[in-house]
This record gives structure tokens, sequence and C-alpha cells, in this order.
């Protein structure tokens, strides 16, 4: 505590001695700020003493006060702690506790501000990560006291680190300290530590199955979730309106059944359809080929076309984030042009690490991706059914060209070198999956795949091709490269014009010649009203209304010119190149663009870009690969390539550990999913 005054000069000496940085803090509603010490207050007013003379502020002008805490000793050697409410008629009033306490000034000794607690020091990623890899290395030694010690160190700077406060609990079980390690493993709950699954199997808790306290955790399993879910929402409200977002708009509905939370601006109807279709779809997976549902609630975020350039940074469309289980996503009238899906995609990533997690696996990132691609253009009808988009112009493309990957060089490829080679390797692993679906083995690859023994021997999956096949790889990619060629690309439809948005109208800056609009009779300035009897409001309804229209059909466009309310018939035609531009796009690079170690992470309501600690092994690189990831920052501004790490941090909910049974959350190392928009 530092002395803020002595009673022979409480009232005597000029205020401005005292030390007016630790004062009382008035805000006012005028945005004026004013230090000093309160000398009288009532209902309607209060009085405060300033080194400037005395000021009264009625109460309907102030917006905050902030008030000191003192401590009073007395001559008697007691103290009494308060703040200082007012001085009158020889004695200073106190606020005590919640209670006014008059002290005679005869009877006190000194009158000292008490200091706040020293804040501690805010971690770092990188400090964070290496003090918990510290507690990891503790546990592998059996060294749990050690463990306890750096689990306290992060708490100091991260109370309501999740996983933190998990680990704390193990250690604390493990040294036989029941009381302490069932007080973590509650908080640990209530911050968000919601894998039941996990805390139930977890050997490091053995000791506390049979307490009162452990069992009463799950007694109210779905109470804490439904109570962190909340908090949850409310943390992505907070942020989605850092970000300009009228959250107002958005509202949070609860799937229990299946562990999913919706935040989202939609009608009732356009929510019921999106709950069955990704209902339907989530079924469809857990019977036909992931076998595990997610054990802690997944967020799906679902934004609006207006709001997600407020959320994500240019040309990004959606994200999957592990670590807080929070699926961001809008789908843009650009894709639903390519008639494919972000949210599927990213919702595919999300079933897909859940399985992951409870298998206490990693899959390689070829198969992560060739999943979510696989499922992004697909119909359902009892089973999920994937159906070609664009991607399969780029396979073919390379095909010809002779520039695609061996199988085995593209499933060996680490996370750093699948980005380098986006474009392809999304396209390559896509119709890899496509071509094993189309001949029924999908399911019986993933299963092979998975089993504990094969998966600890083939982690690239090679094997588990050849044995699902029947035949060498080298083999099937002979006959995969023939069925590729085979088949068609999907026609985009094309009307041909370049618009503007402008005082809530479409408006015609550029009819590209010889493009339908052009037969049609559409010139620049024609504003367009309605295209196949869908009204245009902006860009985006232009892009929506095309997409309901196939190629070859006639399509009636609704336009003014001039004064003129006119109707044309244009037969739309097939979109030159592979993929529609989006309007400021950069160029693509594939739909999903995943960054590690920290290099993509959400902290509340939408994705930052940060860069994140270099691992030692992300120094070994492939020849040439120092330079080409140099290149893929260029393209993606803000982003920090990474080979080897975690999308995961102290601003995450939990963070991930490295062993299956010991100190972690059921899970791979996170990894966030960035879903670029294509180009137009």
């Amino acid at each position: 505590m530092r002395t803020m005054w002595r009673l022979a000069t409480l009232f005597l000496v000029p205020l401005a001695a005292f030390g007016w940085s630790s004062a009382d803090l008035i805000e006012t509603k005028q945005a004026e700020r004013l230090k000093g010490r309160i000398v009288r207050e009532n209902p309607k007013q209060l009085v405060l003493r300033t080194p400037y003379g005395e000021l009264t502020l009625p109460r309907t002008a102030i917006k905050k006060h902030t008030r000191a805490t003192y401590v009073v000793e007395l001559k008697n050697g007691s103290k009494l702690e308060g703040q200082v409410v007012g001085e009158a008629d020889g004695s200073l009033a106190l606020n005590v506790g919640g209670k006014p306490r008059q002290v005679p000034l005869a009877d006190v000794k000194s009158v000292t501000e008490k200091q706040p607690p020293a804040r501690p020091k805010v971690l770092s990623p990188q400090e964070f990560f290496k003090l918990h890899r510290a507690v990891l290395a503790h546990f592998e030694k059996k060294d749990y006291a050690a463990a306890l010690a750096t689990c306290e160190k992060i708490l100091q700077s991260l109370p309501d680190e999740a996983t933190t406060l998990y680990n704390a609990a193990c250690a604390c079980a493990r040294r036989g300290g029941k009381p302490k390690a069932l007080d973590y493993l509650r908080k640990a709950v209530e911050a968000g530590f919601l894998d039941f699954v996990h805390i139930e199997k977890d050997p490091d808790l053995e000791s506390l199955r049979g307490e009162p306290a452990y069992r009463e955790l799950f007694a109210k399993k779905a109470e804490y979730i439904e109570r962190v879910s909340k908090k949850t929402i409310d943390r992505l409200s907070a942020e989605l309106k850092k970000k300009g977002i009228a959250t107002k708009q958005y509202r949070s509905l609860f799937d229990r059944e299946r562990n999913f939370v919706y935040f989202h601006p939609k009608s009732d109807e356009e929510i019921a359809a999106i709950r069955r279709s990704l209902e339907a779809y989530a079924d469809c997976q857990w019977r036909d080929l992931f076998q595990n549902k997610p054990q802690r609630p997944l967020f799906i975020v679902l934004l609006t076309a207006a709001d997600s350039p407020k959320v994500f940074r240019r040309g990004v469309g959606g994200m999957f984030n592990p670590a807080a289980m929070t699926l961001f996503c809008s789908d843009m009238p650009a894709h639903k042009l390519l008639r494919m899906s972000v949210v599927i995609h990213e919702f595919t990533h999300a079933l897909h690490h859940a399985d992951m997690g409870a298998r206490h696996q990693r899959h390689p990132i070829w198969l992560v991706e060739g999943l979510a691609t696989l499922f992004e253009s697909s119909d359902r009808n009892g089973t999920v059914v994937p159906r070609h988009n664009h991607r399969l112009a780029f396979a073919q493309q390379a095909a010809r060209e002779g520039r695609l990957l061996s199988w085995a060089a593209l499933m060996k490829l680490n996370h750093v070198q699948f980005m380098l080679r986006a474009q392809l390797a999304y396209a390559q692993a896509r119709y890899m999956l496509f071509y094993m679906h189309e001949k029924g083995l999908l399911k019986r690859f993933y299963d092979e795949y998975t089993a504990r023994e094969n998966y600890a021997k083939d982690r690239s999956a090679i094997d588990s091709f050849q044995v699902v096949f029947g035949k060498p790889i080298e083999e099937v990619e002979r006959d995969w490269r023939a069925w590729l060629l085979e088949q068609q690309v999907p026609p985009v439809p094309f009307l041909g014009v370049q618009t503007e948005d402008k005082d809530g109208q479409v408006v015609v800056v550029k009819v590209v010649p010889g493009a339908p609009a052009a037969k049609a009779g559409i010139q620049a300035n024609d504003r367009l009203v309605a295209v196949a009897g869908q009204p245009l409001g902006s860009r985006g309804d232009l892009l929506e209304a095309v997409a309901t229209c196939k190629v070859g059909e006639d399509t009636e466009v609704e336009l003014l010119r001039g004064d003129k309310k006119l109707t044309v018939k244009a037969r739309l035609a097939r979109r030159p190149g592979t993929t529609p531009r989006t309007p400021h796009a950069p160029p693509y690079l594939g739909l999903a663009v995943q960054q590690q170690d920290g290099a993509v992470v959400i902290q509340g309501g939408g994705p930052r870009l940060a860069r994140a600690e270099s691992r030692p092994e992300s120094r070994r690189r492939a020849p040439g690969v120092r330079r080409q990831e140099a290149n893929l920052r260029a393209r993606l501004p803000g982003c920090a390539a990474r080979q080897e790490a975690r999308a995961e941090g102290p601003c995450q909910d939990q963070a991930r550990r490295r062993h299956p049974h010991r100190h972690r959350r059921a899970g791979p190392p996170a990894r966030t999913t960035v879903t670029r928009l294509p180009s137009r």
C-alpha cells in the first residue's frame, strides 16, 4: 500500500499533494473525467473536492463513478477498509462493506489508499504454448507437483482457461488432493470443458469417481452445457457487435439432441429449413461414414451476406474453428451459382473433427479437405450423394497438362505443402474420394484407415487405399486418371452483364459482346428489375436468380430503360472459364485455406489473422518451400503459414493436448479452416 495522507495533512494541505491519480474518478455524460475526493453526496448530487476547488455535480450528469478504496487506521490499532463518502462535523463518513460508518477525526491515526492487486502478466500465445508444453512434459515424467505449479502459473494470467483448469484437476487428483482436484474440475466444466465422455474415461481422474461432487457434475451435465452455451452465445454476440454487426437481429437456437447451437438472423421458416437440411445431412454421415458425434456443443453462426465482409477478410466465405467448436459461414450468391455450399463444407469439417477426436486421431490434410470438398456439392435422398462441381475442370486441366500429383505424393503432403498447391490439391483430393465413393468403397476405406492398428502404422492412408482397391496404388491411379477425363463438368449459367449496385437497383455497366444479354438486347445503363420472376435489389440477387436457371433455358429478364419497363428473353449460355468471379475477390486459391499454430484464430465472434510461434520442426522444409511460402503470404495478407502447428491459444475456449489419454480433451490438434470465395 502507498500512503496517501496523514491525519495532520488530511484536511489542511491542498489536495493537489494527495496524489490525484488514485482519487475517485468521475466520468460525465459529456465525456469529462474528473478526479477528487467526495466531500458530500445525496441522491440528487455530490460534491467533489479537486485540486482546483469543489465541484457540485448533479447525479443526472454522471455516467460512471469509480470509487477508490481506503484503509483507515485508528489510534486504538484497529483498521477499517472502505470508501470515503464525505466529511463533516469533525467526522469521516465511510462506506464499509456496504454499511455507512461515521468515524471521529480525533480517533483517526492515518488514511491510506488500498492499492489494487498487481495485475498478472498477460501471456502471449507463444508463452502460453511453452507453458502448456511444459505441463505435458511434467505429466510424462509423472512430476505432478511441477505440472500443477505450471498450471497455476498459467491460471494467474488466464484464470478461465478451461484446458489448464482441467489439467490442474488431473495433477491434483494424481497427487491425492481430492477436494482441490474436484474444485478445479468444476471450474474447468464451468469454463467450457464439456467433454464429459473424456472426463469419464480419463485415468488421471480415477480417484475422483466415487466422490459425491464428481457424481454431481455428471448429474448436472445438461445444466452445465446449457449455461456454457448461453455464455458462449453472449460472447459471440458481443464480438460480432464490435465488428459493426446489428446483433439484435440474431437469435440463438439449441438442438440438444444433436448438440448443435445456432446463432442466426433467419426467419422461423428459413432456420427450420436449414435445420432440416443440416440435421438430415448429419444423420446420414453418422450412419454412413462417421461413427462419433460431437461431445460438446457445436456453434453454428449463420451470417448474412451483408455481415460476412465485417467478419471475414476479403475473399473469405466461411471458417470452422475446432478449438472453439464454432462454425462461421454465409452461403454467398457466387456459391449458389456454382451449386456448392460453404455451410456443408465447414459442417463436414466439424463432423469429421468430432469423429477424429473420439478416435484420438489426426488425419492428413488431403483427407480432411478431401471429405469437406467431396460433400460441398451433394444431394440428399436418404443418403449423401456427391455431385460434380467446378473443381472437376481444374483436375481435368491438370491431367491434360501433366500437372497432376501422384497419389502417393499428394497423400504425403504436409499442411503447408498442400496449401501451396491449394487449387490443384483441393480438386485432386476431392476427385480421388469422388472416385472411391462412386465405386462404393468410401465407407470401407474410412473404416479400414481409422482402425486403431492401421492408423498407427499408416498415417498417410496409402496402405488402406491399396487394401480397399485390392491392387497397388499406382494401378488405381491409372484407372482414376482415365475415369477423371470421362467426367462432364457441370455447366454454369451465364447471362453476360457487368453490373453495379446503385440506389437499391442493379445497373448494367457493360454487356459482354455476343453474350445472351447482348443477343436479348440488354444495354448499358439498363436497370435490371427481375430475372426468372425473382426481384432484384443487388448484384447478389442477380447471381442467385441466375443460379436457379439452366444453360440453354429461355429466361425472362425485366428491366427499366429510362421510364420504360421492358421484358426480354435471354437464352442462358454456358459460362466461359471455370468459376464466376466474386466482386473485389483475390485470385482463387481453392475453397478452404487452413492455417495452424495460431495463424488464423477466432476471438469471440470472428477471425483475426495473427502470426504464431515457429516450432523447431517447422524449420525443416522441403526445397523451395520457403520461397513459395513467402508467395503464399503475399496472396493471403496477414497469414503466416506454418508447417506443423495448431490454431489454438489463450483466446480460444480450450487448447489441445497431444496425448490421447493423458491431460487432453479427446481430439487432434486443432486446425482452423477458412473458406475462401471463388473468383468471378
